[in-house]
C-alpha cells in the first residue's frame, strides 16, 4: 500500500470505530438496541468509513489541499486571510485588472445576485 492509501485507511478505520463506539455507548452496550435497525447501523458504519476515506484521499491532492487550507482559514478567521471579501480571497485571480468587474454577477442573473453584488461593491 502506498502512503496515500494508508492514511485514508487509517482515517476510515478511525471514523468506523468512532461510529461503532457511539452506537455501542448510545445503546448502553447494545441492551437498548432495536434489532430491526441493524441494517441502518451497518450502513452508517460503512458510510462513515467511505466518507473519511474519500475525504482523506481528496485532501491529500495538492489543489484540494489548498482549498482545504483556505477553507479552514476562512472558518477560523472572521474577515478572511487578507481582511477582504471571503469569496474574493478564495476565488479571485491575483492578476485581476478591475476587482469591481470580477465581483459582478453574470448577465441574466436574478435580483438576489444583483443585490449581493451591489453589497459587495459598496463594501469594497
Amino acid at each position: 500500500m502506498n502512503e496515500l492509501n494508508r492514511k485514508a485507511l487509517t482515517a476510515g478505520a478511525a471514523a468506523t470505530l468512532a461510529v461503532a463506539a457511539s452506537i455501542w455507548l448510545g445503546s448502553r452496550a447494545l441492551t437498548h438496541f432495536d434489532p430491526a435497525l441493524i441494517w441502518y447501523a451497518i450502513g452508517s458504519v460503512l458510510a462513515a468509513f467511505a466518507l473519511a476515506d474519500r475525504f482523506t484521499v481528496w485532501a491529500q491532492r495538492p489543489p484540494s489541499r489548498l482549498y482545504f487550507k483556505r477553507g479552514l482559514q476562512l472558518l477560523f478567521n472572521r474577515r478572511g486571510s487578507r481582511g477582504g471579501n471571503e469569496a474574493e480571497v478564495l476565488f479571485a485571480p491575483k492578476s485581476t485588472s478591475s476587482k469591481r468587474l470580477s465581483r459582478l454577477p453574470p448577465p441574466g442573473a436574478g435580483a438576489e445576485s444583483r443585490a449581493f453584488a451591489g453589497a459587495l461593491i459598496q463594501r469594497g
